[in-house]
């Protein structure tokens, strides 16, 4: 068996698997960057553009994560046929089980980091489809009240449109 190649093939295969995970983490600061700065995201680029970027640079991390995968797989498969070689019942005394087994592990990576993103696309689309909130104050007008209670009016509301003792609704002028 060559060490050598062996080891050069499971760098390559865990710069890969790193690659992934790092993608994934700069995709969802960037989500982050998108879910707390909406509003000014969709002042300055407008709702569709907002949403066209962060579905573009989704779709491009997505195939980033899958091209990468392919490249595990490429050199997985390379150190498996070195290894057997060496060993020739390597992989071939698995049970149908450890090969299921096998095949989920490789996969389950790529799938998880795909949903994670596709998942952070969708928060993020959420947030600059959400109507503006105004910001909270420490103000009695924010807090709950009880139904049918009168309230004081606030600064600067106009003071318009009260009943008088007859009933009758005066409007200032």
């Amino acid at each position: 068996m060559e060490p050598d190649l062996v080891e050069i093939f499971q760098h390559r295969m865990d710069a890969a698997a790193a690659e992934q995970v790092w993608s994934v983490t700069i995709l969802g600061s960037l989500n982050a960057f998108v879910i707390t700065k909406a509003a000014d995201l969709v002042r300055a680029l407008g709702r569709k553009k907002a949403t066209w970027g962060i579905g573009v640079v989704t779709a491009l991390v997505c195939v980033f994560i899958w091209s990468r995968h392919g490249v595990y797989w490429f050199y997985s498969r390379k150190h498996d046929a070195l290894v057997h070689l060496e060993s020739p019942s390597y992989l071939s005394d698995l049970t149908w089980y450890e090969t299921a087994a096998r095949f989920c592990v490789m996969w389950s990576g790529v799938l998880l980091y795909t949903a994670i993103c596709v998942g952070m696309a969708f928060a993020s689309i959420r947030s600059l489809n959400r109507p503006p909130t105004l910001p909270s104050s420490p103000s009695p007008a924010n807090e709950p009240t009880l139904q049918g209670a009168a309230q004081p009016p606030t600064r600067g509301t106009p003071q318009c449109h009260e009943p008088t003792e007859t009933g009758k609704v005066e409007v200032p002028p």
